[in-house]
């Protein structure tokens, strides 16, 4: 498991980070995640788990299926 931290700082930055997590749970920046992060060798299932709370965000990868 690896982590990314993004930091919003300035104005209105609580605002900002709440209105950054609930685009990518709620506003389709899930769907440009998958599509971008996926490859041959990697495939992104999606958001597995949220925190409301923490404005945590947990994304899982596995091994592409074949097809």
């Amino acid at each position: 498991m690896r982590n990314v931290t993004i930091t919003f700082i300035g104005h209105r930055s609580d605002e900002v980070a709440e209105r950054f997590y609930t685009w990518v749970v709620d506003g389709g920046l899930e769907d440009s995640i998958i599509d971008n992060l996926s490859d041959k060798e990697i495939e992104v299932q999606g958001i597995l788990d949220i925190s409301n709370d923490s404005l945590s965000i947990a994304i899982v990868s596995t091994e592409p299926s074949e097809q």
